[in-house]
């Protein structure tokens, strides 16, 4: 069965990378 949560690998590396950049920015903002 086809998990539409995993997409493609590439747009879900994407997403992560940018959301490890929102919660660096925050950690270095709250800093």
């Amino acid at each position: 069965m086809f998990d539409l949560r995993q997409g493609s690998p590439l747009k879900d590396g994407l997403y992560r990378k940018r959301e490890l950049l929102n919660k660096f920015a925050k950690c270095i903002g709250e800093s």
